[in-house]
Formats: C-alpha cells, sequence, structure tokens
C-alpha cells in the first residue's frame, strides 16, 4: 500500500505571518520495520528519500514535528507518505496539522542536545587523533543518553577514508547513525549511507572522498550500547619523475611487495627527437575496477591492463600515469613493472590534434573545454575528467555544434573508456546539463569522414557534492494497442550503454480478464552490484523482479499491470532488456468416454501461446481414478485442475512441481468428471508443449507398466506384502501414499516407512518389499493406494570442474555429480549454496585434506 499527500501551501504563499507547520500525532500504530511513514519537503532534483525531514514506524508515538517554512515555499512543498509492505497490519496512525504564525508557542518534547561538534583533520584543536584515532558513541561501552546528537567532520584534501565499525547497537529505526558527503550537513541531498539497530557488526568501509560528516542522532526513549568505530584518514601520495634516457625500466613503489591506495605516480618520458614509444609490460597487478595504468601520449590516452608489448605514436612527452583507489590494502596488490624503448620512425602527416583537448587529462576542481575543427577524416577525440577530492563532475554544454547525423558524444564513468556508458549525445541545446555520479569520467568526440561542416562545442565542468538529476514527476508511459506488442524496453538504445537513472519510470500495460501479459527479462544488471527491482503490480498485489535473479527471467500475469521501476535514494546506473507480449486465451472443450481400463489426454493446442483446454469425460463406472501426470513441461508456467471428491476440486501450479510425474487420485467418484488445464505462453517460439496425463481405473491390487507402480489395499483383502522389482539396477523409487485414514503406516525392506505426506517418499533402491501390519484391520477407512515411480540413476562420466566466480548447477532427475570447485587462492571460494529436495544426498570434501 503506497499513500501520498502534498500539503497545500497555495494560502500561505503570499502571507508573511504563517512560518512553521506543526504535525501533532494522537495515535501511532503500524509494523514495525516495514510499514513506515515519511515526512519530507520538495528539492528541487533531489529524490524523497534523501528530502525526508522524519521516518516513523512501530507503536511509539512520535513527537510533534515542527517544520519551518523556507522563503521559497511555492518549489518546496511539505509532502507525506505512508508505505506498508504485504504482510501483517495495524491500526494506522491520526495527526493534526496547522500552520503557525511567527510568534513563540510551548512544544511538548525538546529539540535534541547537540553533545558533540568535533573537526577531525590536521593541526586540528580537537581531541580526535590524526590520521589514525578511534570514536564511538558518548559513554561507550554503557548505554548513550537519550536525545542527543554527535557530529564529526572528517576533512583532509585529497584524502580517502576508511571506517573499521568493531560494534553498532542502537534502538532499531529510532536511533540513527547516518554518513553524507559535502560541508553542509543538512543537506540530505548527501546521503551516503544511513544505519540503526545492529546492522554494522565488523563493518569495513572505504570512502573515497575527502570531505564527509559523521552524525549519531537518538530520540526521547530507549537507548543502547552504540557504536564504536577506528578510522583511518588515508593522505595522497604523489610522485613525479622527468625521464630523459632512451629506455629502462619502470615500476610502481615497493614492487612487487605492496600497493598503496591513494597514489598517483607520474613518469614524464621526454621524447626529444623520437616519436614512437615502444612498452613492454613485463607484469601488471591492481585492482582494474579502482586503479588504472594509463600512458598519455599527447593524441591518445590508453589503459593498460595486459601483461604485453604496446607501441605509440607520441609528441613531444609522454607520461605514464599510475592512479590506485582500491578498498582494501590487506590484499597485497603487487603493482606494475615495465621497460620502454624510444623509436625515431618516418609516419605520414596525420590530423594535428596536439592543440586540442583529445587525449588530454583535466583534474582542476573546474574549468572550460573547447574544440572546433573541421573534420576531413574519421576520428576520436578522447578527453578525461578527474577531480581528485571523490566529489561527483558537473558538466554544462555553452556550445555544441557539429553533423547529427555523422558527428555524436558519448560520456561515461571511470577510466576505461569502453565501459560504463551513461550519455550519448548527437545533439544538445546551449545550457543543457548533466551530472555524472564519480570523480573519472571519460568524453568521446566522434566525428566520420562524412561529417560536413566544422564540428565545435564548449563544456564547462566542476566539481560537485549534488547527485544526478532526480527528477520527481515520472516517466508514464500506457501499452493498450495490441498492435505495440511484441514491445521491447531498453535502458538505452545501444545494450552495452548503462542509463542513468534519473526518474521513475511507469508502463500500464493494459489487458482484459481473458489475456496475459508476458514479460521476459532478458537481462537486468547495475554497476557496483547495487540492488535494484523492478516492481510489478495490480489492484491487489506487488511482486518484485530484483537485479539479483537468474535471468533470462519470465514473468506472467493475467489482465492489466503496472510494471515500474524508480531509482534508488542515491545515484543508480542499470542495464536492462525486457520484451513484453500479450496473448488472449483459446479455450478449446473435449466430450470423451472412458470406457477402458486407462486413456491418455495430450494437449491439442501444443503450440499456441496462452490455452485453457477442458476435457469433459463420462465414464461408464464410478471407479476410483488414478491420474498419473507426465509433467515434462517443468519451466512452463500451467495450472492443472483435477477432481478432488464429487464436490471439491484440487489445483496444481506445474511449474513450481520439480518432479517430471507425479500422482492424484480420486477416491470417490462419479459418472462424469472434468479436467481443467491452463497454460500460459511458452518460453520460446514454436516450442511445443510435453505434459500428458494418464488416467487409471482401479482394477487390480497391484499393476505395473514401465517405471509406473501402483498397489491398492482394501481391508477385505488377504495379502500385505508386496513384492516390487525395478527395470534398472541402481535405480530408486519415489512414493505416495492415498488414504481416507491419516495414521496408515507401511514398511520397507529398503528401511524407510511410508505414510500419508504432502511430498514424495524416496526409497533408495530397485528391490525391495512393501508390508502393512495388519494389526489395524479393524480401523475403519484403512483402504489405501501406494503409487510408486522408478528413477532411474543418470551419472555423468566425468567430473565438472568449475573455475568461474560464481555458477549455477541443477537437475530435476536422480543424478550423481561430481563436481570439483578449483581456486588457486586458499581461501577464495567465500560460500557454496546447496538445496536439494528429500533424498538428497549432498557430500562436501576438501581435497587438501582428504576429510568430508
Amino acid at each position: 500500500m503506497n499513500f501520498f499527500w502534498i500539503f497545500n501551501l497555495s494560502d500561505v504563499i503570499n502571507s508573511t505571518s504563517f512560518r512553521y507547520f506543526l504535525i501533532t500525532f494522537h495515535h501511532f500504530d503500524t509494523e514495525f520495520g516495514h510499514d513506515e511513514l515519511f515526512i519530507g519537503e520538495t528539492i528541487t532534483d533531489v529524490s524523497k528519500y534523501n528530502s525526508k525531514l522524519y521516518q516513523f514506524s512501530g507503536s511509539k508515538l512520535p513527537d510533534p514535528c515542527l517544520i519551518p517554512l523556507r522563503s521559497d515555499i511555492q518549489t518546496r512543498s511539505i509532502w507525506m507518505q505512508f508505505l506498508s509492505d504485504q504482510t501483517t497490519t495495524a491500526s494506522g496512525f491520526t495527526l493534526d496539522y496547522v500552520f503557525l504564525v511567527n510568534q513563540s508557542f510551548p512544544l511538548t518534547s525538546k529539540s535534541r542536545k547537540l553533545l558533540i561538534n568535533a573537526d577531525i583533520r590536521q593541526k586540528s584543536k580537537s581531541s580526535y587523533s590524526f590520521p589514525y584515532g578511534n570514536l564511538s558513541s558518548p559513554n561507550y561501552p554503557q548505554n548513550y543518553s537519550n536525545n542527543i546528537i554527535c557530529r564529526w567532520h572528517f576533512f583532509h584534501r585529497h584524502a580517502f577514508i576508511r571506517l573499521n565499525i568493531e560494534h553498532f547497537q542502537t534502538e532499531y529505526h529510532y536511533d540513527t547513525f547516518t554518513i553524507s558527503y559535502g560541508q553542509n550537513f543538512q543537506n540530505r541531498a548527501m546521503i551516503l549511507y544511513e544505519w540503526s539497530g545492529n546492522e554494522m557488526d565488523n563493518k569495513h568501509l572505504f570512502i573515497p572522498n575527502d570531505d564527509i560528516y559523521l552524525i549519531f542522532q537518538s530520540d526521547k526513549t530507549n537507548n543502547a550500547s552504540g557504536f564504536f568505530l577506528q578510522y583511518e584518514i588515508i593522505e595522497k601520495e604523489l610522485l613525479t619523475m622527468n625521464l630523459d634516457e632512451n629506455s629502462r625500466m619502470i615500476y610502481s613503489n615497493n614492487y612487487p611487495n605492496f600497493l598503496r591506495t591513494n597514489v598517483e605516480y607520474i613518469w614524464i618520458i621526454h621524447m626529444n627527437s623520437s616519436n614512437e614509444i615502444e612498452i613492454n609490460l613485463i607484469d601488471i597487478h591492481l585492482d582494474y575496477e579502482h586503479d588504472y595504468l594509463q600512458i598519455n601520449t599527447g593524441n591518445l590516452i590508453h589503459t593498460l591492463e595486459i601483461a604485453k608489448t604496446y607501441r605509440f605514436q607520441t609528441t613531444n612527452e609522454t607520461k605514464l600515469i599510475l592512479r590506485t583507489k582500491h578498498a582494501d590494502d590487506d590484499y597485497r596488490y603487487r603493482g606494475f613493472n615495465l621497460t620502454y624503448q624510444k623509436w625515431n620512425t618516418t609516419r605520414e602527416n596525420t590530423i594535428e590534434l596536439k592543440n586540442f583537448p583529445c587525449g588530454k587529462k583535466y583534474s582542476s576542481p573546474n574549468g572550460t573545454i573547447e574544440f572546433s575543427h573541421q573534420t576531413l577524416t574519421s576520428f576520436d577525440c578522447l578527453i578525461f575528467i578527474e577531480v581528485d577530492d571523490g566529489q561527483n563532475i558537473f558538466l554544462r554544454f555553452d556550445h555544441f555544434n557539429g553533423d547529427k547525423e555523422e558527428n555524436y558524444m558519448e560520456i561515461g564513468l571511470f577510466h576505461n573508456a569502453d565501459e560504463f556508458h551513461i550519455f550519448h549525445l548527437s545533439d544538445t541545446l546551449p545550457g543543457t546539463w548533466f551530472i555524472a555520479n564519480e570523480s573519472q569520467i571519460w568524453i568521446r568526440f566522434h566525428s566520420s569522414q562524412f561529417s560536413f561542416g566544422i564540428s565545435s562545442f564548449r563544456l564547462f565542468y566542476t566539481e560537485t557534492i549534488q547527485w544526478s538529476t532526480v527528477t520527481l514527476k515520472p516517466y508514464v508511459q500506457i501499452l493498450d494497442d495490441h498492435r505495440l506488442f511484441p514491445y521491447r524496453l531498453i535502458s538505452l538504445p545501444t545494450n552495452n550503454i548503462y542509463h542513468n537513472l534519473s526518474q521513475a519510470y511507469i508502463w500500464h500495460i493494459e489487458a482484459l480478464n481473458d489475456e496475459c501479459i508476458q514479460i521476459r527479462f532478458e537481462s537486468f544488471q547495475t554497476i557496483d552490484n547495487r540492488h535494484i527491482c523492478f516492481h510489478i503490480k495490480d489492484s491487489s498485489q506487488t511482486w518484485y523482479i530484483c537485479n539479483h535473479e537468474q535471468f533470462p527471467f519470465v514473468y506472467h500475469h493475467i489482465g492489466s499491470c503496472i510494471l515500474s521501476i524508480e531509482p534508488e535514494f542515491i545515484w543508480m546506473l542499470v542495464q536492462y532488456d525486457i520484451q513484453i507480449n500479450k496473448f488472449k486465451k483459446l479455450i478449446w472443450i473435449h466430450y470423451l468416454t472412458f470406457n477402458g481400463d486407462n486413456m491418455t489426454l495430450i494437449p491439442s493446442l501444443a503450440f499456441e501461446p496462452y490455452v485453457q483446454i477442458e476435457w469433459i469425460i463420462t465414464l461408464n463406472d464410478t471407479s476410483t481414478i488414478i491420474f498419473d501426470i507426465e509433467n515434462l513441461d517443468r519451466k512452463i508456467s500451467a495450472e492443472l485442475i483435477l477432481p478432488q471428491n464429487k464436490n471439491t476440486t484440487k489445483s496444481y501450479s506445474l511449474g513450481t512441481i520439480s518432479t517430471t510425474r507425479f500422482a492424484h487420485v480420486l477416491l470417490s467418484s462419479s459418472l462424469s468428471l472434468r479436467i481443467i488445464y491452463t497454460s500460459l505462453p511458452l518460453l520460446f517460439h514454436n516450442q511445443k508443449r510435453l505434459f500428458r496425463l494418464n488416467l487409471f481405473k482401479l482394477s487390480k491390487p497391484y499393476f505395473n507398466i514401465g517405471n509406473f507402480h501402483y498397489i491398492s489395499y482394501t481391508t477385505n483383502q488377504s495379502k500385505s506384502q508386496w513384492s516390487i522389482h525395478g527395470l534398472y539396477e541402481d535405480s530408486i523409487f519415489f512414493a505416495n501414499v492415498f488414504s481416507r485414514n491419516q495414521n496408515v503406516l507401511l514398511q520397507t525392506t529398503a528401511n524407510t516407512n511410508l505414510s500419508l505426506t504432502n511430498s514424495s517418499i524416496s526409497i533408495p533402491s530397485s528391490n525391495f518389499d512393501i508390508r502393512y501390519n495388519r494389526r489395524e484391520k479393524n480401523v475403519k477407512n484403512s483402504d489405501f493406494i501406494v503409487i510408486l515411480y522408478e528413477q532411474e540413476q543418470r551419472n555423468h562420466s566425468q567430473p565438472i570442474l568449475l573455475n568461474k566466480t560464481s555458477n549455477l548447477i541443477e537437475t530435476n532427475d536422480f543424478t550423481l555429480y561430481d563436481i570439483h570447485l578449483q581456486s588457486i587462492n586458499s581461501n577464495s571460494i567465500d560460500f557454496i549454496i546447496i538445496q536439494g529436495d528429500n533424498g538428497t544426498l549432498i557430500r562436501l570434501y576438501d581435497l587438501r585434506q582428504c576429510e568430508a
């Protein structure tokens, strides 16, 4: 449930009297931690999470909320949002609100006491040491006080900050610990982390920013031991060397022992009369997501990642640049080792770009980049911008002119110009601006040989503490025309570009009650392994498809639904590829007569996308019916409705049943029965349904055909023991027992007992006996039926070797796997997740110790 209110301030806009907005609670009762009330103010380009002022949950009555009204109240209206999940409800809340004049008035609660307000920096007068130290909540390890606020400000130019939180225990939801960026700790747009409860034990944080606030605040009731952390301010290490030799060796500091984070090493190789350089990269070992080794020849910048030989044309000097921002110094990266050799070769005339920004890096806090040239050949102009203090980068195009068909500009994050595209421009108006959420970005201007006229642009950049634009108004599209389907949703026009999610996207998919919407998620991912979900909802329920699913992933919905995705409170780069289709249900009814002992039903519409098939069967007697269901379409969403007795039915969701065969028994039958099979759209084009339903009249005490067996026992039978012989030597059996007597118990010679359960019982033998204790012969309704399925063992002839970061192995049959997980480092396997049904036997061995 999601309710949203915006308070109408039109009557107070022109008034000089009203200066405060007061909310008073009279009752508050919600599901603690799950159903929450948010109160905030609208801030342009800031999401609701970051502009929230208050957050309440549980049964504690909140204090009155006094909100000062700002001068720009027309654009900073007050809003309130209540969110509840799908489980557990409570009585809710009641409140009053009023606009107050600019005069004194009593409040039932007092404001929080500012207990600590410390600066932690070099040559600071505070009691906190630099660059290492400890920091804790007041009174730690005793409980902190109520109604307090503590602030710690970390600042050191170009530094990174590491926090190791050894203990964390606060009142969940009410006493919070917040980390924010920027000079103004009240800027809610800059929240980086926010925690409460006990979710921070042994937490290690690495923050590549030189200016952060840590804020701890408690409410008026309840307290806990608080927190204790160790901090480290990692100063930037700078090194610049000028090299004139024609050849020599270059290696990172401390190679090959240890490469620290937050370094910038620059080797300037003066080319003199040479115009080419050969780099022989002997060894390189970096955190490639955060560290880089680049060569800047004046015309291009190239990232070196593989140990091999490189050769580049160059100008007066060549720069070799190493930057590190890896989070964990405990993992000892070696760094790099290389040799270079200068060469002097004859080369053809090329486009002279040395006076242009191409191949250059801009590292100042702000600046202007200009380009103007009539291009006659195809070329790429690559520009890097990197601000040093970890802030984001603001870009504004003051001028952009070029051939819209042949010129374009791409903007991406980090230092590799082949990854993490966020913008693709072929035209833009003056004044258009973007915010790239990273301190490193690249810009590529491409012009083809067919470009017409002069291409030019002027770009202003500066560091900023703002996040990328979060547009409050969502993008909404209604998909109601059948001609639109199949409809494809893709993050950006090309697959390898990440979309900077800056607003909510909502698609209303209209369908009738006899139509099925198929939403196929081909891919869905984010950078930095962030968590985000698509929401699919109708009038009564919401489903979540998150980026941690196994893709491709298919979801079906009957009737209309809403598909949406909303940005988190901090920036999010997403990449998704979704196909939406809509199918109308085809209904087919068969009228049959069941005269013999068995019959087989197969769907007649095997290739149609969305079908409902009904079999109305007339019987010549009232025998007990056994339904043998061959569920070969395990991954197809389908429903089978079978008669349970004369008046009720039982539904089976075939897409959630892992076995290929299972049974259903109709103990009391009539002279007619109705079977309904409904199958949602198939996963692939021209896919055929493999479902089959075998019906058997109960005519013998024991029956066997192939791998299917049944035993029928009544109280007047003399036989109470049966011998089962499988077709295969090393097979196993799965059994189900059906009876009106809930206490029926059978024994087997395979040391397995059989009783009434909702799942199949595994019998680990291919030849065994089943015995029934006849002492229950006088108990009413002791008749029973046992259904048995034989499953052949399937062995893989060779072991499965896994050397990937992760993998998934799945089987629905009786199979023996021999899986070897190989690792070079002794502790490189983080965890193994194994899920098995009843009867699954799993053994793990450490081959180094030869122990199970």
